[in-house]
């Protein structure tokens, strides 16, 4: 009995020896795969079909088919292909380390993992997102006009614009015209209260007296301001923006010693307006800085009462003396009189312009009817509005 399993155990192992050395090593190899865990297959590798390229189903040393045959001339035992006949005398095979279930299926190779999937890339941020700009403040809205710290433009002024409308505020309504301003006082026409304007009653910094004037040689103008304040203008004691004089100019007579007639002795009557003056007696009227207030000239509105041509002036002072520089006739209706309009003997012709520049020289406004040398001239005209021309 001892002999013949030691027959049989030489038998094997020649015939292992002999044959299957090879099936052994591929024993060794399928039970490395067969003992190990089954791993995950790759998520993008295909899963090798039952380790086709390691070892071919039914081929010696392989797996049995799935109905326990082999190629021939191969027997299948315990689920292995195994070549019988060359095992002395059909000695069974070996139980030489259990085969591991089969072994798992050739994996094929390392699976591969197919690739780390793509993220599709950094996520793109879209970019910072646009804050859409800063957002619009509605633009400043307009306040309806900066009111003047001049006092704000009076009934006749040029209202407000308003300031610049904000690009998405309400637009300003073109700012209210005051009648007085905070503080401040009005623009438009002078206003005359007892023969005076005084300089908080107008925005444009004038103050002097209304007066009427002659060239004591004849000639009449009331009311008279010559002998008495209190029969001047004094009895217009409500603001008004109007006045109103009436008289009569004397002849000019003729003088041997000039061997002419004497229009310096027999000049007529007049009124004159003061813009700088003081309210102290006795105090002479000083120039008015008339750029210092944009002025530029004076509107006015003029009636006539007689066909007696009535001369408007502005008495320059210009460093040495006063120089008159006039137009020579007033037109009844509006009149518009710029410093540029008026020229030094406006009844002569070639007479120079007066510059704003040497306005800032104006010491007073004079209203006259010229006197002449064919006889004597009545007179009776009005001037309302009277009115500073600014820029």
């Amino acid at each position: 009995m001892t002999m013949s399993a030691n027959r049989l155990s030489l038998a094997w192992w020649s015939s292992l020896t002999g044959t299957g050395l090879g099936l052994l090593l591929a024993l060794l190899l399928a039970g490395n795969v067969g003992c190990g865990s089954k791993g995950s297959g790759g998520t993008g590798g295909t899963t090798g079909a039952a380790g086709s390229g390691a070892c071919p189903m039914g081929s010696e040393g392989c797996v049995c088919y799935g109905n326990d045959t082999c190629n021939a001339p191969l027997t299948c035992l315990s689920k292995l292909c195994v070549n019988a006949s060359a095992s002395g005398n059909g000695g069974a095979p070996a139980t030489g380390g259990a085969t591991g279930n089969g072994g798992a299926p050739s994996t094929g190779g390392t699976t591969g993992s197919g690739g780390a999937v793509s993220s599709g890339g950094a996520t793109g941020s879209g970019g910072s997102p646009g804050s859409g700009g800063a957002p619009a403040t509605g633009g400043t809205t307009g306040s309806g006009g900066t009111p003047s710290t001049g006092g704000t433009t009076g009934s006749g002024g040029s209202p407000s614009t308003g300031g610049t409308p904000g690009s998405g505020g309400s637009p300003s309504t073109g700012g209210v015209t005051g009648g007085a301003g905070a503080g401040g006082a009005p623009g438009g026409p002078l206003q005359f209260t007892s023969g005076w304007v005084a300089s908080t009653s107008n925005a444009y910094g004038i103050q002097g007296a209304i007066y009427t004037f002659g060239d004591m040689a004849g000639s009449t103008i009331s009311p008279d301001c010559s002998t008495s304040t209190s029969t001047c203008f004094g009895a217009t004691t409500t603001p008004t923006t109007k006045f109103c004089v009436s008289g009569t100019d004397t002849e000019v007579l003729y003088s041997t010693s000039l061997g002419d007639y004497d229009y310096a002795t027999y000049w007529g009557a007049a009124v004159g307006f003061d813009l700088n003056g003081s309210a102290t007696a006795g105090v002479a009227h000083q120039p008015y800085a008339a750029s210092a207030h944009h002025v530029v000239g004076f509107s006015m509105s003029f009636t006539n009462n007689t066909s007696s041509a009535v001369r408007f002036s502005y008495l320059v002072y210009n460093g040495t003396s006063n120089v008159a520089y006039c137009v020579s006739q007033l037109s009844p209706g509006q009149n518009t009189v710029y410093f540029t309009n008026a020229t030094a003997n406006c009844y002569q012709t070639g007479g120079t312009a007066l510059s704003n520049a040497a306005a800032d020289g104006t010491v007073a406004l004079q209203w006259q009817v010229p006197s002449s040398a064919n006889g004597s001239i009545s007179f009776n005209y009005c001037v309302d509005n009277l009115t500073p021309l600014t820029q």
